[in-house]
């Protein structure tokens, strides 16, 4: 039972802010995002909805955490049963349960549960220590702490084998009693991300305009599936792929690397994109017809572009050092041509309309142009079983 995360959980979850919650646990702030990463990674579902600076629970981590407060009041509980047995205490005086709780230290002893548990399981430090994959020295030092925790023995130690004080019977029952809740809490909140993940998908797009490729597809999908429910979500192309590992998304929308062909990742191809070079009419590129894109690029003195469209330029070697020197990319597409038309720059982009770029010139390049596959990319091993089961309808 990793429990040592819960601390940071309850506190983030409290301020939906990880920065206050990492300052109220001592901690750096990429720390605690980290730990949150992991325990939801342990658990198998998102506790988080990560929006910027601030937080938002979802339903299954709204449940785990009303689980999670009832198990902490129970281990306070315990706590103060253990202490008021008077017989076989230690010297140290032991510290408050609101100082504790104040100072996460409450929360690193129930960590201590599952040494404590199989110590007294096996009436031995060493065995324990096996069974849970630590030096012997970890447990002993462990328990100790524990025990100046609560401020009393829960051992006497007698050569190599050990035997529960008094005090150590009732808390070995409470922690018994702790492991089981937690465990019912994983399980309940996991049951709340099921159900809700049966027919809910969460697609990442990089901008409005790029969500007109799904149209086709989702509209298929309804019509196999029609409780499916579809919910999209900008995403920072720079950091995409990251966050979709993270499983912040069920998918998204996106152009195809070689990256994706990796075991990690299947996708859906929806199509090719030619790239579109629009020029504002003051732009003195407007008045030079019959260029190619290769001269597009060299003559233009301010180019515009997506973050993926200038990603996949560098990877097809169309953008020299020169070059990159006079490119703006964009990491949401939408603002291209409103901040070409503003500033008289070149654009290249895949997606636009009449009416945005109703300032804007397409210009007309001569020779090939430059496609890029669409495709909507999905992580192997997602907890979400809806995109595989739609993969293959």
């Amino acid at each position: 039972m990793k429990i040592e995360k819960l601390c940071y959980f309850l506190s983030v979850a409290k301020h939906r802010n990880f920065t206050k919650a990492a300052h109220e646990c001592h901690i750096a702030q990429p720390a605690i995002s980290k730990q949150m990463l992991s325990l939801e990674k342990d658990l198998g579902f998102l506790l988080f909805q990560r929006k910027n600076r601030r937080v938002e629970l979802t339903d299954a981590g709204a449940e785990f955490y009303q689980s999670v407060s009832c198990l902490m009041e129970e281990y306070e509980a315990s706590i103060r049963r253990v202490r008021e047995l008077p017989e076989q205490r230690i010297k140290r005086q032991p510290a408050s349960a609101e100082s504790l709780m104040e100072n996460g230290v409450g929360f690193s002893g129930i960590e201590k549960l599952d040494y404590f548990v199989c110590a007294a399981k096996h009436h031995n430090f060493t065995k324990a220590a096996k069974e849970c994959g630590v030096a012997q020295s970890a447990i002993s030092q462990q328990i100790a702490s524990l025990e100046s925790m609560l401020g009393c023995n829960l051992f006497r130690r007698s050569g190599r084998s050990v035997e529960l004080t008094a005090q150590g019977e009732l808390f070995f029952a409470d922690a018994r009693r702790l492991q089981r809740l937690y465990r019912q809490a994983v399980e309940n909140a996991r049951n709340v991300a099921c159900q809700r993940e049966e027919h809910h998908l969460t697609i990442g797009i990089p901008g409005l305009q790029s969500a007109d490729a799904l149209r086709g597809r989702l509209a298929a999908w309804k019509k196999d599936f029609p409780q499916l429910e579809v919910k999209l979500q900008r995403y920072s192309p720079e950091y995409s792929r990251r966050e979709l590992s993270q499983q912040l998304y069920d998918a998204i929308l996106c152009y195809w690397t070689p990256q994706d062909e990796e075991k990690e990742y299947y996708y859906i191809e929806l199509g090719k994109k030619p790239i579109k070079v629009l020029v504002s009419q003051k732009n003195t590129l407007a008045g030079q017809p019959g260029l190619s894109f290769r001269q597009v690029l060299d003559k233009a003195d301010k180019l515009y572009m997506s973050y993926d469209i200038w990603i996949q330029l560098r990877a097809l070697g169309l953008i020299s050092t020169m070059e990159q020197r006079k490119i703006q990319w964009f990491h949401d597409p939408d603002l291209l041509l409103p901040m070409g038309s503003i500033n008289q720059a070149v654009v290249m982009t895949t997606d636009f309309s009449a009416k945005t770029a109703e300032e804007m010139l397409e210009y007309p390049v001569q020779g090939d142009s430059v496609e890029l596959r669409e495709i909507l990319l999905f992580r192997s091993q997602s907890r979400n079983r809806l995109p595989k089961t739609l993969c293959v309808s």
